[in-house]
């Protein structure tokens, strides 16, 4: 059943990243390039209020890891096992020092412009199509009348050859 829902689930994926390619397809350049541009920006904002935060915020200590030193005898097995156990760092410290250290904000997971579209109401396409029809029909009746230019050419060229 899981494997089921996956699968649709990846379908569906691939269905809407082809309408977004088609969208993407018919989006005027001169807007990609701002949108990249605005990208750029709030990222290197984002970066830039990161750094702030990091340099603002005190350095914990719990970031590194406590050792505690081996037993200057030579202890048993059972010992050595416990002595050993003993060397690796103490991981409650290191689990809060990542939590306290770099903690997980909204715009870490979600980007304010990831599905941002230049195509805003749908009316917008529906003119874009408009648009392209009358460009395919205009192109149409070029090549309509072109290809009656060439029958008579053609025509005209087999008469004179007859004379």
């Amino acid at each position: 059943a899981l494997k089921s829902e996956i699968s649709k689930n990846e379908d569906q994926l691939k269905e809407y990243q082809t309408y977004k390619k088609f969208l993407e397809d018919l989006t005027p350049g001169e807007w990609k390039g701002e949108r990249t541009q605005r990208r750029a920006v709030r990222k290197a904002e984002r970066k830039k209020k990161r750094a702030e935060e990091k340099a603002a915020a005190p350095p914990t200590q719990a970031a590194t890891p406590k050792r505690t030193p081996l037993p200057k005898a030579r202890p048993s097995i059972a010992g050595r096992r416990k002595a050993s156990t003993q060397m690796l760092p103490d991981t409650d410290s290191l689990v809060s020092g990542v939590s306290a250290e770099t903690p997980a904000t909204e715009s870490d997971y979600e980007s304010d412009d990831s599905c941002e579209l230049f195509f805003q109401d749908p009316q917008q396409l529906l003119n874009i199509f408009a648009e392209l029809e009358e460009q395919n029909l205009s192109l149409i009746q070029n090549s309509q009348e072109t290809e009656e230019a060439l029958d008579e050419m053609k025509q005209t060229i087999e008469n004179t050859k007859a004379k």
